[in-house]
């Protein structure tokens, strides 16, 4: 990647990280989602075709802000770089920030969503779930607690390698509060997804019956793609095939 600049929108605001490639007139905006950083995309962004200019933000350690000052922190940097009607490209929470900026009323022209937290049948349990997320998130011996049991089943202990516990109790606590609840999207959305992420294996809602389903809670994209030997973090492990996929996508609509 090159360019690589920081910026600073307000004395208030964090240092916003920052990285731009091609020089292209159409804006791609990417968002990396939990645990990891802008790097994630230096694999993809030298791939996207000429005609778009491709920026590539770094938000603050998600679990530090809520939803609101992370969507408001991006709104900034569009309006302070001239970003008008960009194309999102979202990873896992990147994906879901992308959802929540549509729904704020975000001007986009295209949804590239990789791995989106789509959490349905989650969403709509009982308050009594968000209050042990939150007890959880306030105390470090129930947390720890639970932390040790995780570890021995290897499933979430691969997911604990990737991140820690508290960060995972966060984003999810995040998502509980405020589920996407758009039904439908009218612009070019594309959903891409590995067979091999351990996150839909746990909890999320399989992407394959979206194209089935037509229940008004779930998010229908216009185009799903799944990658065979891929998981959560589809950006690090095939970088070329997702920039390929994502050329293609952009060419088709």
């Amino acid at each position: 990647m090159n360019n690589l600049k920081t910026s600073v929108d307000a004395v208030s605001r964090p240092r916003l990280p920052y990285a731009s490639h091609g020089r292209g007139k159409r804006p791609i905006l990417f968002l990396h989602g939990l645990n990891t950083d802008l790097s994630i995309w230096k694999g993809v962004l030298p791939h996207i075709s000429s005609k778009y200019k491709c920026w590539a933000l770094q938000l603050p350690t998600y679990g530090e802000h809520k939803i609101q000052h992370y969507t408001q922190l991006i709104k900034e940097f569009t309006r302070k770089h001239g970003l008008q009607n960009p194309i999102l490209v979202g990873q896992s929470l990147g994906a879901y920030l992308a959802l929540q900026l549509i729904q704020e009323g975000f001007s986009a022209q295209k949804l590239i969503l990789i791995a989106p937290p789509l959490i349905p049948r989650i969403s709509l349990l009982k308050n009594w779930t968000k209050k042990i997320f939150r007890y959880l998130l306030h105390h470090a011996r129930p947390r720890e607690f639970l932390q040790r049991i995780l570890h021995t089943i290897p499933t979430t202990k691969e997911l604990l390698r990737l991140a820690p516990l508290h960060s995972w109790l966060n984003a999810g606590y995040d998502v509980l509060r405020k589920p996407f609840r758009i039904p439908q999207l009218q612009k070019p959305t594309l959903l891409i997804y590995g067979k091999q992420d351990l996150l839909v294996k746990l909890y999320q809602y399989p992407y394959e019956q979206l194209e089935r389903i037509r229940n008004k809670k779930i998010l229908k994209p216009h185009l799903i793609v799944t990658l065979e030997k891929a998981n959560h973090y589809i950006p690090n492990q095939r970088p070329r095939t997702l920039a390929k996929i994502i050329n293609r996508f952009l060419h088709l609509h």
